[in-house]
């Protein structure tokens, strides 16, 4: 019911893979009135998405990303260049607590030449209790161990890092994807900030022409994006997750076919947007917005260069960001974005179909707003369900989320026949 079966799904667009996840609004899975979960808001409505090339323009609500870009609002001082750290060893500390936050103002190496890129590592797998064991003596957990035994290991992990030279890193060794994936499971700030600095080794392993094939690709940038989604870090990690992909969008423009496993997808875009809903900043809604326009500009441009294209996710996160922001005009935009969807749709983009979690959405959105008329405008989008579903339509099927939110409207609507219009629903 309602929103969790989103969960696992939201990044796993294009090239992204299944290690992204989709925001879980557990408020209206429980409650059936909209309380709870996510709360939406951040960014600055003023400027547009991070964009590298002189040939972009600035985005709003209503317009496409600028040559200026995001770059200084939330990375000012990003480098064109991919830097790796001069020392002959990277030192992760082993208390990963005393970790600082990532510097944005970081500096990276410059472009080098094109070369062939191996296929993305992968995890070994073991084939006996000895093959499981790990360095420094740590067993690789089980799905159903314990996060104390789970963060152990991760910790056991970072130490093998710091010693292991640059340039020696072995994926069969330290399995870069189950470690990563490890830490952005741990839902926090350190998580996080753990996922990046794994990726930043990557880099550096990549520029010291690691003979084991160690390259960065989209996959690991979408981890260390939905990391710090989940952080409960609010607008500075959405900012992190925002910069994350700028920097990955300039990398693979401007290294001439050197970083084409950086191509961006719709997964990462998705994820930003994701940290943008769940950042509880009062603006968030419109920076959710703004790239969701990044998007669809390059989905206009077409091309064989990019493949990205807003899908439902996309939209349904937008327009659950501006459903908990509380803003009076909140609803009306989750409803224009909503019948943008339905018009996309009929123009063949299936890709776009609005389902009951997307109207359920829009129907908090009325419920929560308190004004003039929402209660109205919730159960018209009820009756509409029900003759979209009495006609076959079986992906917008009303449930026990969309009565509660319709339910909540008339409570909230100091309608005097409220109370009998919401029996009425029940009966």
């Amino acid at each position: 019911a309602g929103y969790e079966g989103y969960e696992n799904n939201v990044a796993s667009g294009n090239a992204a893979g299944n290690a992204m996840g989709y925001p879980t609004f557990q408020g209206m899975d429980s409650g059936g009135n909209g309380s709870g979960g996510a709360i939406i808001h951040g960014g600055n409505r003023s400027s547009g998405p991070p964009r590298s090339g002189g040939d972009r323009s600035n985005v709003s609500t209503a317009t496409a990303p600028s040559s200026s870009g995001l770059a200084g609002e939330i990375s000012p001082a990003l480098s064109a260049t991919d830097k790796p750290n001069a020392k002959s060893k990277s030192r992760a500390r082993t208390n990963a607590n005393s970790n600082p936050a990532p510097d944005a103002n970081a500096h990276y190496q410059p472009i080098l030449p094109k070369r062939t890129l191996l296929s993305e590592p992968t995890s070994p797998t073991p084939s006996s209790e000895d093959d499981a064991r790990q360095p420094h003596g740590v067993s690789a957990p089980a799905p159903h161990d314990s996060q104390a035994k789970k963060r152990e290991w991760l910790l056991s992990m970072n130490q093998a890092l710091d010693d292991t030279p640059i340039g020696r890193l072995d994926p069969n060794v330290l399995p870069l994807s189950t470690i990563m994936n490890g830490w952005a499971k741990q839902k926090s700030s350190e998580g996080a900030r753990m996922v990046e600095h794994w990726l930043d080794r990557v880099h550096n392993e990549y520029n010291s022409e690691n003979p084991h094939g160690v390259h960065p690709t989209a996959r690991m940038y979408t981890m260390a994006v939905d990391a710090w989604a989940k952080s409960g870090g609010g607008a500075p990690a959405a900012r992190r997750a925002e910069a994350l992909l700028e920097r990955m969008d300039r990398l693979y423009r401007a290294g001439g076919g050197r970083h084409e496993a950086l191509k961006p997808t719709t997964g990462i875009f998705n994820a930003v947007i994701n940290a943008w809903a769940r950042s509880r900043e009062k603006v968030a809604p419109a920076r959710a917005e703004q790239i969701l326009a990044w998007m669809e500009k390059l989905r206009e441009q077409g091309g064989e260069d990019l493949d990205i294209s807003p899908d439902k996710y996309t939209f349904n996160t937008v327009i659950h960001a501006y459903a908990k922001s509380g803003a009076k005009e909140a609803a009306t935009k989750a409803h224009r974005i909503l019948e943008n969807m339905i018009q996309m749709y009929r123009e063949g983009n299936s890709s776009v179909k609005p389902d009951t979690i997307t109207y359920n959405v829009v129907i908090n959105a009325y419920a929560k707003s308190g004004t003039k008329g929402a209660a109205q405008q919730a159960e018209n989008l009820l009756q509409s369900m029900h003759l979209m579903y009495d006609q076959g339509d079986l992906s917008v099927k009303p449930n026990v989320v969309t009565y509660g939110a319709v339910i909540d409207a008339f409570a909230k609507s100091m309608d005097r026949n409220a109370a009998g219009r919401a029996d009425a629903l029940l009966a």
